[in-house]
């Protein structure tokens, strides 16, 4: 989960009893949320908050003694470098300050550029229609990590665009700036003995005044104990090739909804979420560069608003001509909608897909059965039950009675992303206060308890004591 860093006023004013604050919330949350915030207590101003977020990115990067600092340093070295009057103690760490984020402790470094080395005094232009190749490897302390391998994603993206802000009602002025949000490519390859190589075409659609461009690589290892990260800033990105042939060739959409089941042209899928899967390929590529007008990767749920997915596409192809792009509509209410999807290729050839889906509306969680295993129980039994739904938070309460309904052991008890089958409680025959019973029949009762929509599912099942 992520660290969140919020500069609005009074967002973390957790010492009011009557009201529960957006970053409590934040943090609290059993259905996702934040592993902590550096957030606001009271009344804070853009110009202090310039100082303090310049001193947040100037600390959470710095090594302390070799070791990336841990939320307690991070948030004293934010405080300590942004002293401007009193305003800065507004803000307040919310979570655990012992705590070291999941920083990557490896590097990912491109070394190649269509089979040129890279160099401190070299620097490359990708050019649209350009067939482009780069190339890589995983290290640690500038050595390859030779027993890497995982999955590497890498993100290309064109110029910096500048940006304004609003401004706000209270007098600040609007102000510029700049950020890389203009995607040309984005491509999933693996990672075999540290090393990697991506290749794709560039789209027709890129800016072509030629400017520094920005390359993010992050890569996972298989077994998912290492991360490495990178980035390269030294390529250019405009101007053209002269294309070898036209293409007039459309890209292939294919529509799937996860979870759904197809019956005749219809697919059948359990609302209020749809979770859409888009299957692209071409004989070039997709284009994702928005800086051609109208030629964005879209998404429309019947009549709702057009959705652009140009930065959910993932090629995941050796060449790149192929891959997918993931969106889920949240809300559907029950019915029936026609799915459409607009794509585009690196030529500006265009292709629409279409998927007619029935929505229905989600049941509520709903116990199967709980069971006692083993039963009879003679040293110590395991209570599991059987939902109908599953992936989502849970939390219960299970009660052991006598025949008399006098409770005798109290469990509680959540998962996160829990499974059809939860496993929510153990017995070896004792009381809350560690007496044990007599042996007899007693009862079991469950209630649980989804965090996702809150509806809640009861259930009771007999167990026989035989110590």
């Amino acid at each position: 989960m992520p660290l969140f860093v919020t500069a609005t006023c009074q967002f973390g004013r957790y010492d009011d009893p009557n009201v529960n604050s957006g970053a409590e919330l934040t943090l609290l949350s059993r259905t996702g949320g934040g592993i902590g915030l550096l957030t606001t207590t009271r009344p804070v101003y853009a110009n202090t908050n310039l100082l303090l977020n310049e001193a947040f990115y100037n600390t959470v990067f710095t090594p302390i003694k070799d070791e990336m600092p841990r939320l307690g340093d991070v948030m004293r070295g934010t405080k300590n470098n942004s002293l401007s009057g009193p305003v800065n103690r507004n803000f307040a760490l919310l979570g655990d300050p012992s705590m070291r984020l999941a920083y990557p402790q490896a590097q990912a470094v491109l070394t190649q550029v269509n089979g040129k080395a890279v160099t401190l005094t070299r620097v490359d232009t990708l050019k649209a229609l350009q067939t482009v190749e780069l190339a890589g490897e995983i290290r640690q302390q500038t050595q390859r990590l030779s027993d890497f391998t995982g999955t590497l994603r890498m993100s290309l993206y064109d110029k910096a665009i500048t940006h304004t802000t609003l401004g706000s009602e209270a007098g600040s002025p609007k102000m510029t700036y700049q950020a890389f949000s203009n995607p040309i490519f984005t491509g999933q390859v693996p990672v075999q003995q540290g090393r990697f190589v991506v290749r794709f075409t560039m789209p027709k659609d890129i800016d072509y005044t030629v400017g520094p461009g920005k390359l993010y690589l992050y890569a996972t290892k298989s077994d998912s104990l290492l991360e490495a990260t990178g980035s390269y800033d030294s390529l250019r990105v405009g101007g053209s090739v002269f294309a070898d042939s036209i293409d007039t060739q459309p890209p292939v959409v294919k529509l799937t909804v996860i979870g759904g089941s197809l019956e005749g042209d219809l697919v059948y899928c359990t609302g209020p979420d749809v979770p859409l899967l888009i299957n692209l390929s071409d004989n070039q590529g997709i284009n994702i560069a928005r800086s051609g007008l109208g030629h964005e990767l879209t998404a429309q749920l019947g009549d709702q608003a057009i959705v652009v997915l140009n930065e959910n596409y993932v090629a995941n192809s050796a060449d790149g001509r192929q891959g997918e792009a993931q969106y889920t509509f949240r809300n559907a209410a029950p019915g029936t909608y026609t799915i459409r999807v607009k794509a585009w290729d690196i030529n500006n050839n265009s292709s629409e897909g279409a998927l007619t889906i029935v929505v229905s509306e989600r049941p509520g969680l709903a116990l199967r059965t709980l069971r006692a295993n083993p039963n009879p129980v003679a040293a110590q039994t395991t209570l599991t039950a059987e939902l109908n739904r599953s992936g989502e938070p849970l939390d219960w309460k299970l009660g052991i009675y006598d025949l008399n309904s006098r409770l005798l052991n109290q469990q509680t008890g959540q998962c996160t992303n829990c499974d059809a089958v939860v496993t929510v409680g153990e017995w070896s025959g004792l009381t809350d206060s560690g007496q044990p019973v007599s042996n007899g029949l007693y009862i079991i009762r469950l209630e649980i308890r989804s965090a996702s929509d809150g509806t809640t599912a009861f259930g009771t099942c007999r167990i026989v004591l035989t110590k």
